[in-house]
């Protein structure tokens, strides 16, 4: 509740991404303006309650206090503040948005020109160009989270003092020449990669072919399955078939194995 309403502008993660709903559901709401509503009633009613909550982990991770005790913290602090954490995420949001479509949107446009050129020169700018968009797009993304995360703390800090307890961050990590030398290596070893990646895939050699296989000898109901009329017909469109061996499957022909049955 908490987090999945800011998971696609701020809290990304693998994890958080796979959390979507399936094509078919969204196929059918279309389809059913009535269920459409509800969910949508029930997303405002879910970011409300985001809003209200937003600041349970900052208090759970840097006043150390227990969940419950947060939520009610974040409830009491977000009282008639909610519009004003609603439009600031939304401002933070849609700039990164904004910053991201808009590099997009030269990179393609730079590309059109490029593309007009020589091979070589139309391939070495989509590499680039591709590694770029890559990278901004991280940039882009850590500097909305770290807005964000800033906008939390500078709320907290107006209703209660932090913990002068804890140990602050120790900044002088930050100024020494390993960890700088440290970042800057993983940069490099981030953009080669990236750049490696790009070639391979422009490249083609990140594709497959896909193999069509009728293991039941019928496509689009054109038969019942595993008879000789289904395997005459699906046979015209050059599928292939597993045929299985004493030790492993072998792929043959669809035509073949009509013709040996």
């Amino acid at each position: 509740m908490i987090v999945l309403p800011f998971s696609n502008l701020f809290l990304v993660s693998p994890l958080l991404a796979k959390v979507q709903i399936p094509t078919f559901i969204l196929e059918d709401l279309a389809n059913n303006p009535g269920y459409a509503a509800l969910i949508f009633i029930g997303g405002l009613i879910v970011t409300y309650l985001a809003i209200r909550f937003v600041q349970v982990l900052p208090l759970m991770i840097l006043n150390r206090q227990r969940s419950f005790q947060a939520a009610r913290s974040s409830w009491h602090f977000t009282r008639h503040h909610t519009w004003a954490y609603f439009w600031r995420s939304g401002v933070i949001g849609l700039s990164g948005v904004v910053a991201t479509l808009s590099m997009s949107i030269g990179l393609y446009l730079l590309q059109l020109q490029l593309d007009k050129g020589q091979n070589i020169v139309a391939f070495t700018g989509a590499v680039v160009n591709m590694a770029i968009l890559s990278i901004w797009t991280q940039l882009v993304a850590a500097a909305v989270l770290v807005v964000f995360i800033l906008m939390l703390l500078h709320g907290l800090e107006q209703q209660v003092p932090l913990d002068s307890n804890e140990p602050r961050l120790n900044t002088a990590l930050s100024r020494s020449k390993g960890v700088r030398w440290l970042a800057f290596s993983l940069i490099l070893v981030f953009m080669a990669g990236q750049v490696t990646y790009n070639v391979m895939y422009l490249q083609g050699a990140m594709l497959s072919r896909p193999l069509a296989i009728s293991h039941r000898g019928v496509d689009d109901e054109n038969g019942v399955q595993n008879t000789i009329p289904a395997l005459v017909k699906t046979s015209r469109e050059k599928p292939l078939t597993l045929k299985w061996t004493s030790t492993k499957p072998r792929i043959t022909s669809l035509w073949s194995c009509t013709m040996k049955t």
